[in-house]
């Protein structure tokens, strides 16, 4: 059988929590990269320009990745991304990651990739766009919010990620056992909203024992690149999610 493709932005929570949905089917795939400012090669493939976009058997997956995580799950073998009756569940979850945690999780992210994303007006006007659309902030009113420490963010956020952390205090994983999409969806976050050093310092004062612990078994399981690694401007160094 063909090797699956993957279209994605590598600091994309969406695209990483497809990552991590191979890796527990432990399914081999390509990656194409999709620069930021030229969706052509997304386009071309899928005929829309939102990330992430799997390939395979002369089948176009995605956007959405419930579609995706659904997909891989019956085509490869290996265990269940929804073990059980999960399915319901792990889908509810995926949602609320993509529209409410996703959107909290850019504006702890952006502001590191910010100065690389509007190096030109043309850019930022696009940037901005983008930005309204998915938190309703502008790059400026994200920079000036890390400047000042994040104030109307952490509680906003502390209220989701208490949540998770009592959930977490009785269970190994999001089901409790078993590893599921659920788990994959909620790391993506976790790990995207980390990839800013300025907030990962903050997020380091919260009293969240059970989340951390759960969120550093998690890291273990899949280690992805990291922003650290971006130097210069460039279509890898241009990315966003």
């Amino acid at each position: 059988m063909s090797k699956p493709v993957m279209y994605e932005w590598m600091l994309s929570p969406s695209a990483e929590k497809i990552r991590r949905s191979f890796r527990q089917k432990d399914v081999e795939y390509a990656s194409e990269e999709v620069y930021f400012f030229d969706r052509s090669k997304i386009e071309a493939v899928s005929g829309q320009r939102q990330v992430p976009i799997v390939t395979h058997a002369g089948k176009v997956i995605g956007p959405r990745t419930l579609h995706i995580m659904m997909y891989i799950d019956e085509a490869f073998p290996g265990p269940s991304l929804f073990p059980g009756s999960s399915l319901g569940l792990c889908s509810v979850i995926d949602t609320y990651v993509e529209k409410v945690l996703n959107a909290l999780g850019v504006r702890a992210y952006v502001p590191l990739v910010a100065p690389m994303l509007t190096s030109t007006p043309e850019r930022k006007k696009t940037f901005d766009e983008f930005l309204i659309k998915v938190c309703g902030h502008t790059s400026d009113q994200l920079m000036q919010e890390q400047a000042a420490g994040f104030p109307s963010l952490i509680p906003e956020y502390l209220a989701h990620l208490r949540y998770l952390d009592d959930h977490f205090a009785t269970r190994r994983t999001f089901l409790g056992e078993e590893l599921s999409a659920a788990d994959h969806s909620v790391y993506s976050n976790y790990w995207y909203m980390k990839q800013n050093p300025e907030w990962e310092k903050v997020f380091a004062t919260f009293d969240l024992p059970h989340l951390k612990r759960w969120g550093d078994e998690q890291e273990q399981f899949l280690l992805t690149r990291t922003i650290a690694c971006v130097k210069q401007e460039s279509p890898q160094a241009s990315r966003s999610s």
